[in-house]
Formats: C-alpha cells, structure tokens, sequence
C-alpha cells in the first residue's frame, strides 16, 4: 500500500492549489478511490475525471498520512475529557489494535492495524490507550470495570 497525493490544478477554479492525501495499492486505485469520493458532486465519468488530477506518489503509507485537523481533535479531547490522548497513540477496541489518526464528531478516528483508512469509534466502548512505551494508559473495557 502506497500514499499519493492527488492534485486538482484545473478543477477548482477559486482553488486552484487544492490537493488531497489517498491511499492506494497503485496510482489508479489511489485516482479511484478520490473519483468514488467526488463523483456524488459532480456529473462525470472517471476517464473525464482524470483529465483535471495529478497524482505523485508521497511514499509507503504510514497511519500518520490519516492525521486530520488537529483544532477538531483538540475539541474532541475537550468535550470528552480525553486530555490525554493524542493523535498517532496507540489503542485496543473491542481486542483490535489500532492508531488513534483524528476525530470523527466526538468520536475517535482510528486506523486499526493492516486497515488502510479510518474508522469511527467510540471513546469509552471497550477501548484501552497506551503509552509510546506500551503501558496502558487508561482502560474503559468491561473487565476493567467490573470488580
């Protein structure tokens, strides 16, 4: 799996400078993959669709490619009184490992492991944060709860 960045240098006309970070196993996948997220906006096929992009490969892909704004992250720790998690740290959910890579509302968006995007997940549901060193943080599982 891959990282590209796929430019719109024609597309946008009061934006021409806007890009977008997807990841994909080739450079086409990765092009389809960004015309599947357009194409409820706008009436083209795909091979119309390539004639406005550029693709350039950034590198291997990495959880921090998923990174997202930082500002809603921070509102989301916020409103959750999740002071401290940070994006990039490592968690469990429902026993599958993952990295915390932004918010999604005030839920947590994490990209689990051998999983190529982000996923939608709530912060106490079954869910144990770790330090960079492994140690837990803090555990909202079941078993942590019960006594």
């Amino acid at each position: 799996m891959n990282t590209y960045e796929i430019s719109f240098p024609d597309f946008f006309r009061n934006n021409p400078d806007y890009s977008k970070t997807v990841s994909g196993k080739t450079a086409g996948a990765a092009k389809y993959t960004c015309y599947l997220e357009f194409s409820d906006a706008y009436d083209m096929t795909f091979f119309q669709f390539l004639k406005f992009i550029k693709c350039r490969k950034v590198g291997g892909f990495k959880a921090s490619d998923l990174f997202g704004n930082s500002d809603l992250f921070e509102d989301m720790k916020n409103n959750r009184n999740l002071e401290f998690a940070s994006m990039g740290m490592r968690v469990e959910v429902a026993g599958d490992m993952g990295t915390i890579v932004g918010s999604h509302g005030f839920n947590l968006l994490v990209c689990f492991d051998g999983k190529w995007h982000g996923e939608n997940c709530h912060p106490w549901w079954e869910t144990k944060y770790f330090d960079k060193k492994g140690n837990i943080v803090r555990n909202y599982t079941k078993e942590a709860v019960t006594i």
